[in-house]
């Protein structure tokens, strides 16, 4: 379950705000001379409330709070009803009753009073909402903070509140922008939020489908780590249906260039998935690496036959990889010039499937977008990072665009 952020419950907050502390009624004169705001207190009021006062000053409780509510009912004046209500709290923190905390606070902010700070507006609201939390009124909870939020606008954790509680009760979109809100006031100043609140609003996305770019790569600039890389781009990759072997591939180098890739499903996907594509050498890479984590065991037979099946086929990929870019060199379209620069890009040869990805884009016949967005790849690995920006930002379109989206995010990490 999704946890509320830096909420303080019970009385212990009640506790510690000075301007609920045990209040002893003064002398007008005195009183006046210690607030900034003077108190509207009638004759009548000032009597009960003095009343009040000395059963609380005994240490008759409930007689105070009979005395109270008696007053209560006889008035509607704001300072007064404010009051009463201060007093209830010091006799409710006595007595350890939280509704009768819960009574008192809700009567001040509701009295009307200027004696309300907005600070102990502030403070009020979070304590009720987490004490409604505690109860397990979400409803509850939700109005409190919403009027948390009003009361401070740019509140970040209130608004994280918000976004928390909007998803316990599957107000989906609600929570989604409570937490782009939550996170933007964050960032306003050039702090970075907590993590749970990128993580949570990248879930929220993932679960009702929505765009995964912007929560995707906000997540990854504020926390780079290969297992936030990898909750991220399996998702995302997971959220297409329509992701083609080569896509898929894409996915799968991103992951490898960022040390992402870490199960042992990850690895073996990866190496089967190339040589499916007849990129074999790339596939013994995957497999190597994944074996070298111990992450693969070949003494699986699944894991056995794959890296038979590779060996058995990446000679001639090796061996005829230079005269297949000869040919490209003289075909009527790109298509063979794009294939082989795949394989040379697989091999680790980058310089030469630059030159083929642009012979490819020359010549026509080819995807732009996924072509583009190799070319990219290449061009990253060679640390040519304004050039690879301007490959990954011709990638305009569909799944090319999304996925050219993350890897701008990890082309910035390496050239900030």
């Amino acid at each position: 379950m999704k946890s509320i952020s830096h909420i303080a419950l019970g009385a212990a907050l009640v506790f510690g705000l000075g301007a609920v502390a045990p209040v002893a009624l003064q002398p007008a004169a005195a009183q006046e001379a210690e607030q900034a705001y003077e108190l509207d207190l009638s004759r009548d009021g000032r009597r009960a409330l003095g009343e009040v006062n000395e059963l609380y000053n005994a240490g008759d409780f409930p007689g105070a709070l009979a005395r109270i509510r008696e007053f209560e009912a006889s008035t509607d004046a704001p300072d007064e009803v404010y009051v009463a209500n201060q007093l209830k709290l010091n006799a409710a923190i006595q007595t350890e009753n939280d509704a009768l905390v819960d009574e008192a606070l809700i009567g001040m902010l509701d009295s009307g009073s200027p004696a309300l700070t907005a600070e102990q507006e502030a403070q009020f609201l979070n304590r009720l909402g987490g004490q409604a939390i505690n109860n397990d009124d979400t409803a509850a909870a939700l109005g409190y903070f919403q009027r948390l939020i009003e009361a401070q606008p740019n509140n970040a954790t209130a608004q994280y509140n918000v976004g928390v509680l909007n998803s316990r009760l599957e107000n989906h979109r609600e929570a989604y922008d409570a937490y782009s809100r939550a996170i933007e006031l964050a960032e306003a100043d050039g702090s970075t939020a907590e993590e749970g609140w990128y993580r949570n609003r990248f879930n929220k996305a993932v679960v009702e489908g929505y765009d995964l770019v912007k929560p995707g790569t906000a997540y990854l600039q504020a926390y780079p780590s290969g297992e936030t890389w990898r909750h991220v781009l399996l998702a995302f990759r997971d959220a297409t249906d329509t992701r083609s072997d080569d896509q898929n591939l894409d996915v799968f180098r991103l992951l490898d260039d960022v040390d992402a890739l870490s199960e042992e499903g990850d690895f073996y996907e990866y190496a089967d998935t190339a040589q499916r594509r007849f990129y074999f050498v790339e596939a013994e890479n995957a497999l190597n690496e994944g074996i070298e984590a111990g992450a693969l065991d070949t003494s699986r037979p699944y894991v056995s036959e794959l890296k038979t099946l590779i060996e058995s086929k990446i000679g001639d990929e090796r061996s005829e990889i230079d005269s297949l870019a000869a040919d490209a060199e003289s075909a009527a379209d790109g298509v063979d010039a794009a294939s082989t620069a795949t394989a040379y890009l697989g091999a680790g040869n980058n310089e030469e499937a630059v030159r083929l990805y642009r012979l490819a884009l020359d010549k026509g016949g080819v995807d732009v977008k996924d072509t583009n967005l190799r070319l990219g790849i290449a061009l990253t690995r060679m640390g040519d990072y304004a050039a690879a920006r301007e490959a990954f930002n011709a990638a305009d379109g569909t799944d090319a665009t999304t996925l050219a989206d993350f890897w701008l995010a990890y082309v910035d990490s390496l050239d900030g």
